[in-house]
């Protein structure tokens, strides 16, 4: 059983049942507070990392698509748990703006740029990463990471248990 975490108290209260951790993409210092507060009460399984990406061949296109793909789910509590429709989040997304997408989404045409980022999360002593492309059109991104990104990981090792893994997580 995997637990899933987005705060350090319940990665913590994970850590004695579950035999792994996942959380999503937030901010550096809250990813090691999570998985910190994990190892520090007992985790052992392996943490995973599920990254929302948006990557295109110009920076404009990636930030097009993750702002139309994206916008309504980078609403919080109350927002996202009280609204109702599809429609609703429809009309509330429409206030949200590119820069805020970009908070939550690792958005770049610069495939260097999404490595390093995902060597940073390697560092942290994350054990797996799952990347989920925000975007519509999966081929273009899976080819590009195929070919330029994922073989930049294979020489990484996580701070805590060993090889890493990377998989990717289609829309």
């Amino acid at each position: 059983l995997v637990g899933p975490a987005v705060t350090p108290a319940t990665a913590a209260r994970h850590a004695t049942w579950a035999d792994g951790l996942i959380t999503v993409n937030q901010p550096a210092d809250t990813l090691r507070r999570v998985l910190a507060a994990y190892r520090d009460a007992g985790g052992r399984g392996p943490a995973r990392l599920q990254i929302h990406l948006s990557w295109a061949p110009t920076e404009d296109e990636a930030l097009a698509t993750a702002h139309d793909q994206w916008r309504s789910n980078v609403l919080g509590p109350p927002v996202a748990w009280d609204t109702e429709s599809v429609e609703a989040f429809d009309l509330i997304g429409e206030v949200v703006s590119p820069e805020k997408v970009r908070e939550s989404v690792r958005v770049s045409a610069d495939l260097r740029r999404h490595a390093e980022w995902l060597h940073e999360y390697v560092d942290m002593g994350w054990d797996e990463l799952y990347l989920h492309f925000v975007g519509q059109h999966q081929a273009p991104f899976i080819d590009a990471f195929g070919e330029h990104v994922l073989p930049q990981l294979a020489a990484t090792r996580p701070a805590a248990t060993g090889v890493p893994s990377v998989q990717g997580v289609a829309r």
